[in-house]
């Protein structure tokens, strides 16, 4: 294949200008997710690490299943 001769479409400047702002939303409301996710995550390790931490200091007992 001969790239030199290779023609490609490129897209006008308003259309680049659309796809670009298009983008830029997208990762806005991605970024929003993961750090959304991110502090749930986070909320969930401190749960996590409080109820491991009340077990072991005998503050809260483990129930025996019958």
């Amino acid at each position: 294949m001969n790239f030199p001769k290779l023609r490609l479409p490129i897209p006008g400047q308003t259309e680049q200008e659309q796809i670009s702002d298009y983008l830029d939303q997208k990762v806005t409301k991605i970024q929003k997710i993961i750090k959304d996710k991110q502090q749930q995550i986070n909320q969930l390790t401190k749960y996590k690490n409080s109820l491991i931490f009340e077990y072991v200091t005998g503050k809260k007992q483990v129930k025996e299943a019958n």
